[in-house]
């Protein structure tokens, strides 16, 4: 518990009875949401938090009989049901397609956007990350939740200021990130300069050739390479369109561009974001791909801006709600038609840092009611995924960098259905 410095702690529910001799222990267990195969994986799950405690219970701490809280859920309106599918596919891209195909079956089968939701431990989710791509590429509607869309990652908006400034020469804001990103351009700086840049239109870039700021002249070489077949023009003038396509004349498309200043970005990321400048590094090399689907530096623009601008509210009557992506924490209370568990691996399920704790037993007994809450949010239909490189039945073989499977999986019970990607 996040307010456990204030005393907070599962103990002192299951030490009530002991403090207050006589209370009337009332167990809610009639469930209106899940069907009966869901329930059960979470009655399995919760009876290894009930064993924990048994084997504690000669601790000083655990003073009460775990098994007056052992519950199980029932659900007599929804007997039967779908088997909880656990699939396990060769690597997180992988993951991210195997879901998406099954929102796409899902979406076929008229089951609402908004009714499908993807849990993930964290945030900052690989596979999360591969499935935001696929939406994007297939303007999918989706919004996130407890974590930062793909688009309106820093690193992201990084690379795509300078699709913005070719495309758009007046926009300021575009200058003053791009200028920004670099050393020795302080807030007064760099808006100065960016004031100059974008009050000279088109004639900017022919402006920055003939005298490169100090420290610019990476980003200089770069720009002017897309855009001096159109410095010619003046942005500025009444007659002039406000946005140009400098990729016409020189026969590139917003895929050359993308590249090329990927390959600018890859020495300024590190100074960045030191602490994790690879994986958003990766990120982007993955987002390649998508970028051939645009056919002008505009469109391009345009479909990310639209992205990481929409949320739920955005959304008019005659399109579809969005597709959830959301930490498991966000979607306490909520429920969904169809939950897909994504990353369910040793490190996400439980999280990496419980052995870290003060209090290992504790942390991993919060780790099981968090697995619990991702299973019992899905009302027809749950789906676990995890990426593996080696896998037999929970028996894991490879290199380092292979994935271990969530310890929680073999908790589940019977009623479970186990995929393995071939």
């Amino acid at each position: 518990s996040i307010y456990r410095f204030r005393g907070a702690h599962p103990d002192n529910c299951f030490d009530f009875p002991s403090i207050f001799p006589g209370c009337t222990i009332m167990k809610l267990e009639e469930n209106y949401r899940s069907t009966c195969m869901i329930l059960n994986a979470a009655n399995n799950l919760i009876k290894t938090l009930a064993k924990m405690r048994r084997d504690r219970k000669s601790s000083e701490t655990m003073i009460v009989n775990a098994d007056s809280y052992s519950k199980k859920l029932f659900n007599p309106r929804k007997p039967t049901g779908p088997k909880v599918e656990v699939a396990g596919l060769h690597n997180e891209k992988e993951e991210a397609k195997f879901i998406f195909q099954r929102i796409l079956d899902l979406k076929s089968q008229d089951v609402p956007l908004n009714e499908i939701a993807v849990l993930s431990r964290f945030g900052r989710d690989a596979t999360v990350s591969q499935l935001e791509k696929l939406l994007i590429t297939e303007k999918l509607p989706y919004i996130k939740v407890g974590g930062v869309k793909l688009t309106n990652q820093a690193h992201v908006k990084d690379v795509f200021t300078i699709l913005r400034v070719l495309a758009n020469p007046t926009d300021r804001s575009a200058w003053l990130r791009l200028i920004s990103i670099h050393k020795g351009y302080g807030p007064k700086k760099a808006a100065a300069l960016a004031n100059e840049l974008s009050q000279l239109g088109n004639s900017a870039f022919s402006s920055l050739k003939k005298q490169p700021p100090p420290g610019l002249n990476s980003t200089v070489a770069l720009l002017t390479k897309y855009a001096s077949s159109s410095s010619s023009q003046d942005a500025s003038s009444p007659s002039s369109p406000r946005h140009y396509d400098p990729l016409e004349d020189i026969g590139a498309n917003p895929s050359d561009v993308y590249e090329d200043a990927l390959e600018w970005y890859t020495p300024l990321i590190a100074s960045r974001f030191p602490n994790d400048y690879d994986r958003r590094l990766k990120m982007l090399n993955d987002e390649k791909m998508s970028m051939h689907q645009f056919d002008t530096l505009e469109e391009a623009i345009n479909q990310y801006a639209l992205d990481a601008n929409r949320d739920e509210k955005g959304f008019n009557a005659t399109e579809e709600f969005p597709l959830v992506l959301s930490t498991v924490h966000s979607a306490k209370g909520l429920e969904y038609h169809t939950v897909f568990v994504a990353g369910c691996v040793d490190g996400n399920f439980p999280a990496f840092f419980v052995q870290k704790d003060r209090d290992p037993d504790a942390s991993l007994e919060e780790e099981i009611r968090v697995m619990y809450v991702a299973i019992t949010r899905a009302q027809e239909h749950l789906v676990i995924t995890l990426p593996f490189e080696k896998y037999s039945q929970f028996q894991w073989s490879g290199s380092r960098n292979d994935h271990k499977p969530s310890p929680f999986l073999p908790q589940l019970g019977d009623g479970v259905n186990f995929i393995k990607q071939e």
